[in-house]
């Protein structure tokens, strides 16, 4: 039983997103408060991680009176998972600097 290219492409890649093929973005960028007033509710979906979130949230200095809420909307639980798992890491005080380049440092 042959497989075309298509199949041997899913399955060596697999089905499930693993990044973005675009620079990460500020996502209040452009949105004065009057648009949105004081509480911006922003609704990322199928991002496939968390790049466009943590560069926004980084860029919050940039609206220091505005209060944000990301609604993270993905199609597979797995992708899900895993931009909150980042996300925790981003954020978690507790972890230090020597556990957070552990996690985030490359393994060669």
């Amino acid at each position: 039983n042959m497989k075309t290219p298509f199949e041997q492409y899913i399955e060596g890649v697999g089905t499930v997103p693993s990044w973005g093929l675009s620079p990460a973005l500020d996502l209040m960028e452009g949105i004065s408060e009057d648009d949105c007033g004081p509480d911006a509710h922003i609704a990322v979906v199928g991002e496939c991680d968390c790049r466009h979130v943590l560069r926004t949230v980084a860029k919050g200095f940039a609206h220091p009176d505005r209060n944000t809420t990301f609604y993270l909307v993905e199609s597979q639980p797995e992708v899900l998972a895993r931009q909150l798992l980042m996300l925790h890491i981003a954020f978690d005080n507790s972890l230090g600097i020597r556990g957070w380049i552990f996690t985030h440092a490359p393994r060669f």
